[in-house]
């Protein structure tokens, strides 16, 4: 057993996960250990199975047999979620409930969930006989999916917790279960959306579930798609190209040497999300406008294929070369290999049966145990010669493969690329002509190295710089102005992730954050409060559940600190041991990075986070309790001595997000004041909406708050959101003013005044003169305001 990465912050000794306290010196640890590991948020998809009619059918049968039968049922369906990566949090009499994202995470936690259901009826299907046998009836399975985030812990009393997720997501998941009938497969509008290029879907009715003030749309899939390249249509391409120009061109001069019969074999690597994919898809496309002097064998395939099955990819590419139907029948898939080994000149007599075997369908064939070869040779036997079957059609007409996502593939199809590899290069030597190129997507993470494959060419696909990326916002949401900090918030978030961008947009407009208001984008919400869509969540979630325990806490406690955060202050907050060698597993995995000025003599380090998205779906995962108590002992570290007016602006603004996440609520209001103050001072009136309502829902909840700090608040608040255009902000925020001036002529002067500027902003003349008059009668041994109250008067009846 590995030793807890928590250490007490008293005496340093290592603790079990969720103490209160530590038994080595009693230092109670609530807030610094034990919260730490009651749970965390994360983005899980959760299947709900019912046997549909089962109690009531099984109510005259035996316990006996009830029972033995559910356990079959059971364990056949834990094939196919368990093939797909999901854990079985609970049965339930007839029913089970499955997760997809907890507690390890997937990129394609939605897409798994739908194919293990899909997977889960067909096992149904199979099991129909043994359960008419068993209890005289073939059950349905209804089955309900959600996605959504959640809280996954440990519930129960002391001694006796279990690990669950809790959450609406989930209830919601459950209802959809119960709406299901006769063996359907319900899903919501979160799933549909992150699987709706993988799976056929039929669009049913919205429902009404309790709960829901609007009915839910709902979906049942109906198949997996054909293909991977019937995935990748058009529609779904629709985002441009953007600046990916000169790796492009990388590939139309390989596809040039290559038709000159010297065999090019290309590689395309970069971070999820760079654009691989759309670059490999436009580079297909293209390969419509060249003038070949025969029409070319396309050869595409996916890295995972859709399936868990070894040879996936190598299945894919060798059904469209031999020109292979999904309903072919087993007879005419033969013909047509057949055919085509004579067409290619290989006649001998395995070409068949090895072929069947990548193929998946001859593995237990009585004409692979006659060739006498163990696994291990029968399987780089069948390499082999679908090596020399693409080789030979190389020697025909030009012929290209194009692999995408080959960080999925299993170990046997790199095997079979390494053995395509060195073929290439034999072949090079030997001064062989073929029409070939490959080029094939993947990640840095690959199973084996780059090297392995013997490329020509490894090209790599950069971040998009800043100007590129706001060309792309540009295109993704036409057709009106866009607001200055969403575009903002997307460039630095996005970290020149393209895959980012075009879901950030999507899921901006779908999820309404966005909408287009008198020709104009608007936000429904302040821009703080944007969520990032659950695509881009699942992919980093994936990265940082590969995670040790120390390097996940190290990381989430740097997110609470910020974007940048010093090696001293994540030391004081993190009681973990061995934060050095987790600071450098962090670097070393491109989570963050080392951004220490060089210019300066300081003995701490600073680090950053390689991107926002990172952090902000680092801060996430942490339950909101633990992130207020972190927020709360960094301000404390933070502050000093001196008055809080004397903080320059950087401080000072860190203290109020640190404050204003945490609970003490007098420092929220000192901070967030100030920060609201000098933002309006300097005409930022967004910023100062944005901490002067913190600052003033603060004050709410403070007993026998300043009336002093209230009037301040209030005034300023009024103010930023007159120049802003929220005016019902603003006239709220002036009556509370009334409700404590309206006996003070000195201050009832001021609020004659704002109200006045607030009527005339509106283009309410009559009423602004009214105030300003009143504010003018008010202020005639006022020598510091009557001034602008008459310069306003005049502007406003245009007298200048």
């Amino acid at each position: 057993m590995t030793e807890s990465p928590i250490v007490c912050p008293r005496c340093t000794k290592p603790l079990p996960f969720g103490v209160a306290y530590c038994h080595h010196c009693g230092h109670p640890q609530i807030g610094k250990t034990g919260q730490l590991w009651m749970g965390d948020r994360r983005l899980v998809t959760i299947l709900f199975a019912d046997l549909a009619s089962f109690t009531a059918t099984s109510e005259n049968t035996d316990p006996e047999d009830v029972i033995d039968i559910l356990n079959q049922v059971f364990t056949r369906l834990a094939v196919e979620y368990d093939r797909e990566g999901g854990y079985l949090d609970k049965t339930v009499g007839d029913q089970l409930m499955v997760l997809f994202g907890a507690p390890r995470a997937h990129e394609d936690d939605p897409v798994r969930a739908v194919r293990a259901a899909l997977g889960m009826q067909a096992a149904m299907k199979e099991m129909a006989p043994t359960m008419r046998e068993k209890i005289g009836h073939a059950f349905k399975l209804n089955i309900g999916i959600n996605t959504g985030i959640v809280v996954w812990g440990r519930m129960g009393p002391a001694g006796r917790t279990a690990a669950t997720v809790i959450g609406d997501d989930v209830n919601l998941a459950s209802r959809l279960e119960h709406y299901a009938t006769n063996g359907q497969i319900i899903v919501s509008d979160v799933v549909y959306s992150l699987t709706r290029r993988y799976f056929d879907y039929e669009i049913l009715e919205p429902i009404r579930v309790k709960g829901k003030s609007n009915p839910v749309p709902i979906y049942t899939p109906l198949r997996p798609k054909r293909s991977f390249r019937a995935s990748q249509s058009s529609k779904e391409r629709s985002a441009p190209l953007v600046e990916r120009d000169q790796e492009l061109q990388a590939l139309h001069n390989n596809l040039s040497f290559a038709v000159t019969g010297k065999s090019r074999f290309v590689v395309l690597t970069g971070e999820a999300g760079m654009g691989k994919s759309r670059l490999l898809d436009e580079f297909a496309t293209q390969l419509q406008t060249y003038k070949f002097k025969k029409t070319p064998t396309i050869l595409q395939a996916y890295g995972g294929g859709g399936t868990s099955e070894p040879y996936s990819p190598v299945a894919e590419i060798l059904s469209q070369l031999f020109d292979i139907k999904s309903d072919d029948s087993r007879l005419v898939q033969q013909r047509k290999i057949e055919d085509r080994g004579r067409i290619l000149g290989m006649t001998q007599r395995d070409f068949v049966p090895l072929m069947g075997y990548l193929l998946g369908w001859y593995q237990d064939d009585q004409r692979l145990s006659n060739l006498e070869q163990n696994v291990e040779q029968l399987q780089k036997s069948a390499a082999t010669t679908a090596v020399s079957a693409i080789f030979k059609q190389a020697t025909r007409r030009p012929t290209l493969v194009l692999i995408d996502n080959l960080q999925w593939a299993d170990s046997n199809s790199l095997m079979w690329l390494q053995l395509l590899g060195a073929e290439k290069t034999n072949a090079a030597r030997q001064q062989h002509a073929h029409d070939l190129l490959v080029v094939t997507a993947t990640r840095p993470q690959l199973e084996i190295p780059l090297t392995a494959l013997n490329p020509d060419e490894v090209i790599s696909l950069p971040p998009l710089s800043n100007h590129a990326r706001r060309d792309l916002i540009s295109s993704l949401l036409p057709g009106g102005e866009l607001p200055t900090s969403l575009v903002d918030r997307l460039v630095n978030e996005s970290g020149g992730n393209p895959f980012y961008l075009e879901e950030a947009a999507r899921g901006l407009i779908q999820s309404e954050q966005l909408v287009r208001d008198k020709g104009k984008w608007r936000l429904t919400r302040p821009i703080e409060d944007i969520y990032i869509p659950h695509s881009v969540e699942g992919q980093v979630m994936a990265h940082l559940d590969v995670l040790d325990e120390t390097s996940r806490i190290v990381l989430q406690h740097a997110s609470v600190i910020g974007m940048t955060f010093s090696y001293r202050l994540l030391a004081a907050i993190t009681p973990v041991k061995n934060l050095q060698a987790a600071i450098e597993d962090l670097e070393q995995r491109a989570l963050i990075k080392n951004v220490t000025p060089t210019d300066e003599t300081t003995d701490d380090l600073v680090y950053s986070f390689s991107q926002m998205v990172v952090r902000e779906v680092a801060y996430r995962t942490m339950l909101r309790k633990t992130r207020r108590e972190l927020h709360d002992k960094i301000a404390a570290l933070t502050e000093t001595n001196k008055p809080a007016a004397e903080y320059d602006t950087e401080s000072v603004e860190s203290l109020a997000r640190h404050y204003m996440a945490g609970d003490q609520e007098e420092k929220k209001v000192i901070y967030n004041w100030l920060v609201g103050q000098r933002a309006l001072e300097t005409y930022n009136f967004e910023d100062a909406c944005q901490h002067l309502e913190v600052a003033l829902n603060a004050l709410k909840e403070i007993e026998n708050p300043d009336p002093d700090t209230w009037l301040q608040v209030a005034n300023g608040l009024g103010d930023a959101s007159t120049f802003t255009g929220n005016f019902d902000r603003a006239a709220s925020c002036y009556k509370m003013v009334w409700e404590m001036v309206k006996n003070n002529p000195e201050e009832l002067i001021k609020l004659y005044y704002r109200t006045g500027r607030l009527n005339f902003y509106q283009g309410n003349i009559e009423a602004a003169a009214t105030s300003y008059q009143y504010a003018q009668n008010l202020a005639q041994n006022n020598p510091d305001l009557l001034p602008q109250i008459n310069a306003e008067i005049r502007l406003m009846y245009d007298l200048d």
